[in-house]
């Protein structure tokens, strides 16, 4: 009987203190957070998997007011960086952070704008 109580889960209900600020409209989100100076990113994802990406015009976007820059798979490959722990598809067992040449899975990262 005592090692049934210590049991996590087995059709027990566990309490949660998020509910009620969520259920209520009280909820803070990341979304909800502006700062002084705060920049914004914005992302352009693969439309298919598997899309070979023959280039990236990223020249409006650059331009735009407020833009602090546009960065593409092929820019960071050719700086030796893109992989890092938070990417979702692997080549060559290392981490893809932006598809560059190539778009592994549908919604592949193709470039981000970032902007104030």
């Amino acid at each position: 009987m005592a090692e049934e109580a210590l049991r996590f889960g087995s059709g027990r209900g566990a309490p949660r203190s998020e509910d009620d600020p969520l259920l209520a409209g009280r909820g803070r989100f990341t979304d909800d957070v502006n700062l002084p100076g705060q920049a914004y990113a914005a992302f352009v994802r693969a439309q298919v998997a598997h899309a070979r990406i023959r280039g990236v015009d990223a020249s409006r976007a650059a331009q735009m007011p407020g833009v602090l820059g546009v960065h593409t798979g092929e820019e960071l490959a050719r700086a030796g960086l893109g992989a890092y722990q938070w990417a979702s598809a692997t080549q060559n067992g290392r981490l893809r952070t932006y598809a560059a040449g190539l778009a592994f899975g549908a919604a592949a990262v193709i470039a981000m704008v970032v902007w104030l």
